[in-house]
């Protein structure tokens, strides 16, 4: 399982995401609401949704970073 998924089974926990536990709303409110999944499960899978939304986050090797982290390299 790579982190994309990962990330997104947390935000189905959470209850950002999975509109499928909704069925006893009206759909006045589950269709925006699933619109918004869609949307946030675009931005999260594609480099350049991401990258437009917010330039601190990038997407490498299938892992979401923020940019402003840098890995200190040992000088040894």
């Amino acid at each position: 399982m790579d982190k994309l998924d990962e990330v997104y089974e947390e935000l189905c926990e959470q209850g950002y995401l999975c509109s499928n536990n909704m069925e006893e709303y009206p759909r006045r409110i589950k269709k925006p609401f699933k619109n918004h999944e869609r949307k946030l499960l675009r931005v999260l899978r594609s480099k350049e949704h991401l990258v437009h939304v917010t330039p601190e986050l990038d997407i490498v090797d299938k892992k979401i970073i923020w940019r402003g982290y840098q890995i200190k390299e040992d000088s040894s």
